[in-house]
């Protein structure tokens, strides 16, 4: 749980900082969203809430949004993130 937290600490400021982004790729980005949608499907708990945690914030983060996130409204969608 931790990596996934450092993870998203990391994803977080690839949208504020230029020389991050230079480093980022699309595949990398595929890879997280995707290794952190397969925690969801944890039999642990607390694996599930914190994965749930870090998607919700990656996807819905707005100032600045996170670039690259593949499917993003569709995994909104799924997720039932969608806000009112």
């Amino acid at each position: 749980m931790v990596g996934m937290d450092g993870v998203t600490k990391l994803y977080v400021a690839v949208g504020r900082h230029e020389p991050i982004k230079a480093c980022w790729s699309d595949s990398l980005t595929t890879r997280i969203v995707g290794l952190m949608l397969k925690q969801l499907a944890e039999r642990l708990d607390t694996v599930r809430e914190r994965a749930g945690a870090c998607l919700r914030l990656i996807l819905l983060a707005e100032n600045p949004p996170i670039p690259n996130i593949p499917a993003r409204d569709e995994l909104i969608e799924i997720l039932g993130l969608r806000q009112v």
